[in-house]
């Protein structure tokens, strides 16, 4: 589910559907993968198609985790579909994306 890819601190999510199901796996994976010793993790998500508000919760909680450590969390290559749903959560701007060679946060 969580892959580590070449280059240090960024991890593929290879699952089209994350649910309420994938949940526990999620944070098993993501505890023995992610290691806070990176200065900046960054999250493919080019395959995700679908995200329950249990993962988000999740990666919520990682972030605050993380970013205590000085540690931020980059979502990357986010479908437009998950990310309009952030947005009408409000919860984009908890988030930062990643897009090729800059970086934005997403507010409204």
């Amino acid at each position: 589910m969580i892959q580590a890819t070449n280059q240090d601190g960024c991890f593929k999510i290879e699952r089209k559907k994350l649910d309420i199901e994938s949940m526990g796996n999620f944070e098993k994976e993501w505890n023995s993968r992610v290691s806070p010793s990176n200065q900046n993790i960054f999250l493919d998500l080019s395959e995700v198609e679908e995200i329950s508000s249990a993962i988000l919760g999740i990666l919520l909680h990682k972030r605050m985790k993380m970013r205590k450590l000085g540690v931020e969390i980059y979502l990357w290559n986010v479908n437009p579909k998950i990310l309009r749903i952030l947005k009408i959560m409000n919860l984009s701007c908890h988030f930062l994306f990643h897009s090729g060679a800059k970086e934005t946060k997403i507010y409204n």
